[in-house]
């Protein structure tokens, strides 16, 4: 096809981008941190009557507590057990195109309970910052004013299109999980409106991601009086620690990071129990099942007679493999962007999103939609605000060239 669509789509994107730039100030200014619930439940509220008031058919599905408990509680720490906020799924049926597409972005964030107040939105220099303004306020408002954009110009657009909008993403989207890869065995493509990378890229493959929780048992004594009978939690886990570091290994796709640690009750004393948790990262499938058989013979080693290892490790984010669908996908990404007089390339990263989800139903799925940003969950975490309407535009390009295509380029 030519170009004329996605060339109307942006006129209209950048006729209504003050609205956008608007939208995204209110968004960003709420606090929607995964622990914070009310503030989450507020922003789903509206995303949920924005999509009603486009014709979308809404539905509040409640998150799946997730069987491992040890994983609630890793992600969620003191709010382990209470449940997430309600996603919210919006179905648009009626498009004149073909397939099913599911375009998806999450409303929590990963900033702390309070910072919208203390950093919000701000323009300085055509840079936009905020709170989680790029992870992933600028991707939430992107879908709504693609889908806007799509409705306003009457393009083409596939049969049906499904918004979800998960809550629970930036703690590894256990309770969603279930959600997004019903939605995802359900559709033909999918699209994660993540920010795009500081280079302006949009990514086709992501790594899966695992955490473990590594629990030594020791056997406490005094140091003074016990020391033949003590066995340190804490040297055993010590010496599991650094054989797991030696799996770090970037160009065999593998990263590897404990990041958690503590044991012990008084310096005087041999540490009856210690943990650590950590976070695996692989490229491909084959991959994770050598890392997992290494992780956990490392776990049953006798490190320290007289001590015992538990471990537990769930890959919650299966990787995302590059594909010859995520070709066709990358080339429809080149069309609009042509078109939009930019250039756009698709690469691999070793990041992961719920867009493994996605893609780990055999679906063909794109990521980094959302606008270009950097410094993410930091204070200066920022997007350029060129790309906010830009990359509104190419989600909407996209759903319109996948309404028209036959498995290839449209």
């Amino acid at each position: 096809m030519n170009s004329d669509a996605t060339t109307t789509l942006h006129m209209w994107m950048r006729a209504h981008e003050d609205d956008l730039i608007d939208f995204l100030r209110r968004i960003v200014n709420m606090d929607t941190s995964t622990a914070n619930r009310p503030g989450v439940e507020a922003l789903a509220a509206l995303m949920a009557t924005e999509l009603a008031g486009l014709g979308f058919a809404v539905e509040r599905p409640a998150g799946v507590r997730p069987e491992q408990d040890w994983l609630d509680a890793a992600f969620m720490g003191a709010e382990a057990g209470k449940g997430i906020a309600p996603g919210v799924v919006g179905r648009l049926a009626g498009g004149t195109g073909r397939g099913k597409l599911l375009l998806i972005a999450h409303l929590d964030t990963a900033f702390p309970p309070g910072s919208p107040a203390e950093n919000p939105f701000r323009i300085d220099n055509e840079r936009a910052y905020g709170t989680a303004v790029a992870d992933m306020k600028g991707g939430v408002a992107g879908i709504l004013f693609a889908c806007r954009a799509l409705l306003a110009t009457g393009a083409e657009r596939p049969a049906q299109i499904t918004v979800l909008f998960d809550t629970d993403e930036q703690a590894g989207s256990i309770w969603s999980r279930p959600l997004i890869e019903a939605e995802a065995r359900a559709a033909d493509w999918g699209l994660d409106t993540e920010p795009g990378r500081a280079g302006g890229q949009v990514v086709g493959q992501r790594a899966g991601i695992a955490i473990g929780e590594l629990v030594v048992e020791g056997v406490e004594a005094h140091l003074g009086t016990g020391y033949k009978d003590g066995r340190s939690a804490i040297e055993a886990l010590c010496r599991k620690v650094i054989a797991l570091h030696r799996l770090h290994d970037p160009d065999r796709g593998v990263l590897l990071n404990v990041g958690e640690f503590a044991g012990g009750t008084r310096r005087n004393l041999y540490a009856g129990r210690a943990v650590a948790r950590l976070d695996a990262r692989v490229t491909d499938a084959p991959a994770w099942e050598r890392l997992r058989a290494e992780i956990a013979a490392i776990a049953a080693a006798d490190d320290v007679p007289g001590t015992r290892c538990t471990l537990k490790l769930w890959q919650h984010r299966p990787p995302m493999p590059w594909t010859p669908q995520t070709d066709r996908l990358a080339a429809l990404v080149n069309e609009a962007a042509a078109a939009l007089g930019t250039e756009i390339p698709t690469i691999a990263t070793l990041g992961a999103s719920d867009a493994n989800l996605i893609a780990g139903q055999g679906t063909p799925t794109l990521c980094g939609l959302g606008p270009v940003g950097g410094a993410i969950m930091t204070r200066g975490e920022y997007i350029e605000l060129p790309t906010l309407a830009e990359r509104a535009t190419l989600v909407a390009a996209l759903a319109h060239k996948l309404s028209r295509s036959e498995g290839t380029t449209a």
